[in-house]
């Protein structure tokens, strides 16, 4: 009688997960993960650096047709609100999202707030 072992029961013997059937957690490799997060931290400083570039074009084209754009990021919503303004009666033309799209986002998001703090 000819005992085989294959290729996956053999690694599985040698790491020692399946010794006398305990399962050991693999370790955890947290460079790759530290590496990861300061690429993603380098992505979002170079993509904050990019749109105040296109921010400040955009402004400046604005102001060539006569018109006033302002962004400005609404910290209660976490969202930009775009701007259109008479540059001579600092009237604004056009809001975007509108001012009753906002605070109907803001209640929303106080009552799914209530409604997760009742179920917890």
């Amino acid at each position: 009688m000819n005992l085989n072992v294959t290729a996956m029961g053999k690694n599985l013997a040698m790491d020692g997960r399946a010794v006398f059937g305990t399962a050991q957690k693999p370790k955890k490799n947290t460079s790759a993960i530290n590496g990861t997060t300061s690429q993603a931290i380098n992505r979002t400083q170079k993509n904050i650096e990019r749109t105040k570039k296109d921010v400040q074009q955009l402004q400046e084209i604005s102001n060539l047709i006569g018109r006033k754009i302002t962004f400005s990021v609404d910290e209660r919503l976490n969202d930009v609100i775009i701007k259109v303004v008479d540059p001579n009666t600092n009237k604004v033309i056009k809001e975007i999202p509108s001012e009753e799209i906002q605070n109907l986002k803001i209640h929303i998001k106080e009552t799914f707030g209530f409604l997760v703090d009742e179920l917890r």
